[in-house]
């Protein structure tokens, strides 16, 4: 098995509503965070509609995991977002093995 014990890479879901009015204001919303996961060289897996979109967020880097830093500034980035009134950012999983 690869990856496992202190190769471990770890990653993290997060859930989110999003309230839009209009496909613009929703694909304003997926640009400016692709910027964020961008800038900070992660990479994300996922999407949605907007009453239930949901992304893992793992690190860009190959040997790297995504940071409590990193969930911090994700969840923080969503939390001031007006158009996010429910959020749910899921624990640290190892990305290679989690379902």
């Amino acid at each position: 098995m690869l990856y496992l014990i202190e190769f471990a890479v770890y990653g993290f879901q997060f859930d989110c509503r999003i309230n839009t009015n209009s496909e613009e204001e929703f694909a304003r919303f997926l640009d400016d965070l692709i910027d964020l996961v961008r800038s900070r060289k992660l990479i994300v897996g996922g999407g949605g509609a907007p009453d239930d979109f949901s992304m893992f967020v793992c690190s860009g880097h190959r040997y790297d995991s995504a940071t409590e830093e990193v969930r911090e500034a994700i969840t923080g980035w969503l939390s001031n977002q007006g158009q996010v009134p429910e959020i749910t950012v899921g624990e640290p999983v190892d990305a290679n093995y989690f379902i």
